[in-house]
């Protein structure tokens, strides 16, 4: 065993395996030289989801020269936890990851994703998510309104019913805050 710049090796071991050149001079070992080359992560661009909702799955493109995909690790974190949780990226087999906001909330964070190999060489990469709130067709708010009554029945609306009860006196106004 040779002990040279806090590096264990075993030099008789390598010598008997045929895994490094041997000779009577110890001098003539040379260590191989570490990975320094760190990970590569895709660009990923800025993207926006509904409130209340999460983002399709977003391709993740990530690789390394000398570290297994399965090796690598990932490390999230959203710039406003109170939108989007740093457990709500969920990454999906290394290839893909969803993002979920936390429920009823609306607004942008910047997702920060860093990648190290197992040398401790880092990449970075930052993307931003809009949360918006979810647009509705009036039809829409109508139907959800009136689509429920007393136990949860559907609650069918007559036009001419409701003509009937919206006139010049009442105005509409007053039907609305019944």
């Amino acid at each position: 065993m040779i002990l040279r710049n806090n590096t264990l090796i075993l030099y008789g071991l390598a010598c008997v395996l045929g895994l490094s050149a041997c000779s009577d001079n110890d001098n003539d070992f040379t260590p191989p030289e570490p990975d320094t080359t760190a990970p590569e992560i895709g660009m990923i661009s800025d993207f926006t989801i509904d409130a209340n909702t999460s983002s399709d799955a977003v391709t993740l493109s990530l690789s390394d020269d000398g570290t297994s995909l399965s090796d690598l690790a990932i490390e999230i974190t959203s710039s406003n936890t109170m939108l989007i949780s740093n457990d709500g990226v969920d990454i999906q087999d290394r290839t893909a990851f969803v993002v979920t906001p936390n429920p009823d909330t609306i607004g942008e964070a910047v997702i920060s994703l860093s990648v190290s190999d197992h040398y401790g060489n880092t990449a970075m990469e930052s993307f931003t998510v809009t949360v918006v709130t979810r647009e509705v067709a009036a039809i829409d708010l109508v139907n959800e309104i009136a689509s429920l009554g007393e136990d949860d029945e559907p609650v069918y609306l007559n036009a001419v019913e409701v003509s009937d009860q919206v006139s010049a006196e009442t105005g509409f106004d007053a039907l609305v805050n019944q």
